[in-house]
Order: structure tokens, then sequence, then C-alpha cells
């Protein structure tokens, strides 16, 4: 209608796992995946909007696999086959955010709900057994999660069209989420419980403060209140625990731009991060169940965007530097299949640069490239699968990578009855270099190119189109675990 308008998008997808199962030389998995989402969006055309946004997605037969390394072109893994039959995941989210323009502002409140139902099988074949222990067997631990996320934001701000931007809010937000593990192979289970509630009061200015210069300040200050309960079971043996923990902070940043020239921009920012302090999912006994600490951010940023008078050509760049202390670092321990965080100070600098041109009305060329040193500039003893030496990688970031695509938008005349329709195309290639496996820089997960493609028929507000991942056939590793 004049007022009301609707969205509503479908997804099904699925793939055969590239592991086979050596039982049955069958796909150890078939992973499939339902996505639906829908909106409705009502403008009274005299300043108020607002949008309805319902989604859900289930994921099914997904699975977190271990290998040996190497794994040779035909992967397989030694498992009664559908063990992982069971494993699933929903994904729901609720959201209504609800516009109002003032005289010389704009109010806005957003309401949002989230939940994640999981359930999941991992753990080590017979191959890995062997291998670790000495004799095949089957180790296997369910993971089964629930979490249920209420939030509110309420802000007011300029107008889009206000000579100085300027936006003041609050938010408010609840979190309350179980994450247990079963172990099948000695019985020992651990049911824990974690609540989150946040409030938090920002505020952020622009204001030009001399021809061609603008000044940008921001502040926000945070209350983060959680706790964590637990019951850990082995055998006849019951242990309960309980925790809680506080922490108020502050974040915010300070940015100068300069307009050079009316196509180039100059901009230097400087800027306070946190982490929060928190608990670590994995624990099995109170030891295990210290919080880790927050961890403090400092950056300072300096680059240019640049963009030539019609707009066929923008340009950007930037240096960077930041220094974290008792930053969350992630360890592994191999004879539990647990993730647990550690702190270690970190320092990562590097640089980037992204180009985007319109060749032709139908054609646009763009590129990125990215360089990040980041490594561990304090030691970090007692991690799992081995003390964090200072001087270390920091795992999973590559010194360099990079990001090429082509798109082509072109009419194709008459089609099928549609009106002006149209063919969308978009190649992507993307590089990426070697990067440490874990903290403790065992050994690189090695560098790998990605082509990916999209081919789609347009018209209106509507697109069908053909999706084409890993066009390459690229094998490259996720992650990496190291036991002696």
């Amino acid at each position: 209608t004049e007022s009301l308008s609707g969205r509503i998008a479908v997804r099904r997808s699925g793939f055969d796992n590239w592991v086979d199962d050596q039982q049955d030389g069958d796909p150890l998995t078939k992973p499939r995946d339902l996505a639906l989402r829908g909106s409705l969006l009502w403008d009274n055309d005299a300043g108020t909007t607002g949008l309805l946004t319902a989604e859900r997605q289930r994921a099914d037969h997904y699975a977190g696999l271990e290998i040996l390394r190497p794994f040779g072109n035909r992967p397989s893994l030694d498992y009664t086959p559908g063990t992982f039959n069971g494993n699933k995941k929903t994904n729901e989210r609720y959201s209504f955010e609800l516009n109002h323009d003032l005289a010389q502002a704009r109010i806005t409140s957003i309401s949002a709900y989230t939940s994640t139902d999981f359930n999941a099988v991992k753990g080590y074949d017979r191959n890995i057994t062997r291998a670790l222990y000495g004799q095949p067997f089957e180790y296997l631990i369910e993971d089964s999660a629930h979490e249920r996320v209420w939030s509110q934001d309420l802000r007011l701000g300029s107008l889009a069209d206000a000579d100085v931007f300027w936006v003041t809010g609050v938010n408010l937000s609840r979190s309350e989420r179980s994450f247990d593990s079963n172990n099948f192979t000695n019985g020992a289970r651990q049911l824990r419980d974690f609540t989150t509630n946040s409030y938090a009061a920002y505020g952020e200015v622009t204001f030009p403060i001399a021809e061609d210069w603008k000044l940008t300040t921001g502040l926000r200050h945070t209350w983060d209140r959680k706790t964590y309960g637990a019951d850990y079971s082995s055998g006849a043996n019951l242990i309960n625990d309980s925790r809680r923990l506080q922490d108020d902070y502050n974040t915010g940043r300070v940015a100068l731009s300069y307009a050079w020239t009316p196509q180039t921009n100059l901009y230097a920012v400087l800027s306070r991060g946190y982490k929060s302090a928190g608990f670590n999912d994995y624990a099995t006994s109170i030891k295990d169940s210290q919080p880790y600490k927050a961890a403090k951010v400092n950056s300072a940023e300096v680059g240019f965007k640049h963009e030539s008078e019609g707009g066929a050509l923008s340009l950007e760049g930037a240096l960077f530097i930041t220094r974290v202390q008792d930053d969350h670092l992630l360890g592994y321990d191999f004879t539990s299949l647990a993730v647990s965080a550690v702190n270690a100070d970190t320092r990562s600098k590097g640089a980037e640069l992204s180009s985007t041109w319109h060749a032709t009305d139908e054609l646009t060329l763009g590129s990125a490239i990215s360089y990040t040193n980041a490594v561990v500039t304090s030691d970090a003893p007692g991690v799992s699968g081995g003390d964090v030496a200072k001087g270390s990688r920091v795992p999973d970031v590559p010194l360099w990578s990079g990001n090429f695509s082509i798109a082509w938008n072109k009419p194709v005349g008459e089609l099928l009855g549609l009106p002006a329709p149209r063919l969308n195309t978009l190649l992507n290639y993307r590089v990426q270099k070697n990067r440490p496996a874990d903290p403790q820089n065992h050994y690189d997960l090695k560098g790998y190119a990605k082509l990916d493609l999209h081919l789609g028929l347009q018209s209106g507000g509507s697109e069908v189109y053909l999706w084409g991942d890993n066009l390459l056939d690229a094998r490259y590793d996720l992650y990496g675990a190291y036991s002696t």
C-alpha cells in the first residue's frame, strides 16, 4: 500500500561433506540449511517509520571435524556412520525499529529478541585416538546450548541534513545462556549457566572547528553484571560452582578530519576500546571457572579517502597500530577438546589500501590489500597446549591478504516479459597468506586463494541468482591444534 511494504527472503542450501567415512565410503555428513526472513516497513509520510523484522535459520548435520595432518586429497575419518546426524542449530531474531522525526532531531527505538538452540556431537575418530593413546576408539562429547537475548536501544540524534552531527542514547540488554557438555567416553558431565546484564549510556558529536576541519568525539560508559553457575559430575562425584563479576568501563574515540581538496579527505583517529571480563564456556572444575581479565584496547589510525569528480574512482588508505593489555587469546586442550581464553598483551600494526573504479556504467572493478603484523608482547604461561612466549605471532592473522572483484550489471532487453531485466554478475577473488594455527606458533595454516561467482537476473525489486562458492576447489584449514 502507500504506507506499508513487505519483503521476504528464503534460502535453502546443502552440500556433501568433503570428508568421507572410512566405514561406508559415504560423505561423513550432508549438511542442510533453511533460512527465512520477512520484514514489514510502515511509513506514514510524516516523519514516522516502523520496521518489523523476523527471521529464522535451521542448520542440520554440521560437524566440526578434527583430522590428522597431512590428510591428503581424499580425507576420511573412522566414525560409526550417523554419528553426527543429530547435530542441529536454530537461530531466531525478531526486531522492531521505530523512527520519528522532530523539528530538529530524530528519535529512534530498536527492540530486539534473539534465541539460539544448539546441539552437536564432536570428538576424535579411531585414527586420532590411535595416534594419541595407542589404541583406537571413538572419543565423543556432546555439547548443547540455549541462549535468549533481549535488548533495547533508545537514542536521540541529529537529522540527516544537519550541519552538526550528534547522537546520544542508552542501551539495555540481558542474556540468559546455558552450555552443557556430556562426555560419552568417561561419563563426565558439566551443566553450566551464564547470565549477563549490560547497561550503557553513550553520545557522539561531529562539528566543524575551522574551515575544512571537523572534530569528532564520542564517549560510552557501560555497566556489565555477569553470573556463572555450574554442576560438574564425574561418576558419583558432584561439585557445585557459583561465581559473579561486575565490570564498569569507559570507551570512546577522538577523530580529526581535514578536507584537503573537495575530493580528498585526510583523517586521524585515537580510540579506547574494552573487552569485558568473562567466564570460559568449557570449565570442567572450579579451577577452570576462574574468570579471565578484561582487555583494554588503545588504537591509532591515520588515513585518507579520495573520490574523483563524478565518482568514477574512489581510493581509501590507512595506517594503524593497536595495543591491547590482557588481550583474550584462545588455548586448546586436545585431551578434552576444550577452548579457553587466556590473557596476554598484544600489538598489531599495519596498512590497508582499497579502490573502486566504475570503468563504465556497466563494469566496476574493486581491489583491496592489507598488511597486518600482530604479535604477543608478554609471556603467557599455563595456556592449554603450552606456554605462549613473548614475540609469538597472534594466531589466525595473516601478514598479507587481498581481495579483487569484477562486477558487471547490464540491461538484457526484453526477457520472459519481465520489466527492465538486468544481468547482475560479481566475480570475487580472495587471497590469504599463511597464518599461525595457535598462540604457541607450533605451525602455520597454509595460505589459499578462493574464487566465488554471483550470477543473477534482476527485475524491479526482485532477483533470481546462481551462486558458485570456491570455484577453484581450494582446500584450506579453518583451525589447527598441536599435540606432542
